[in-house]
């Protein structure tokens, strides 16, 4: 199941070990992307510039952890590239869990753009 928003996407009941796919694309590379992943244990930065464009950062997910990924997008240049992020969440066995998750921030958003996944698994 997943609740999604502009910004943000929620997954509920992920099962342990699926992994979450965080990849992007942009016009040009005057932007930099970090990925922070929050387990409520051990917060730490997993994943910026090229490991997310054109990525995937892949992260696997034990079960019963609610972590909370947040991607944060500086644009530079006025206007400045757009930038697209896409995640997803596949279980052990390949299949998709929920809905794919997709956003753009336009080159004329205000810069930083955050964007937060929040998934809770079993």
């Amino acid at each position: 199941m997943a609740e999604a928003g502009p910004n943000h996407q929620s997954w509920i009941s992920v099962p342990a070990n699926s992994k979450i796919m965080i990849s992007g694309a942009a016009d040009d590379n005057n932007f930099t992307i970090t990925v922070e992943e929050d387990d409520g244990v051990n917060p730490k930065v997993v994943c910026t510039d090229s490991g997310v464009i054109p990525g995937p950062c892949t992260r696997t997910l034990s079960g019963g952890t609610n972590y909370i990924y947040t991607i944060i997008i500086t644009i530079g240049g006025d206007p400045g590239p757009n930038v697209s992020v896409r995640a997803r969440i596949v279980d052990p066995t390949g299949s998709q869990v929920g809905s794919v998750f997709a956003t753009t921030a336009p080159g004329s958003a205000n810069s930083p753009y955050s964007i937060t996944l929040d998934v809770l698994t079993v």
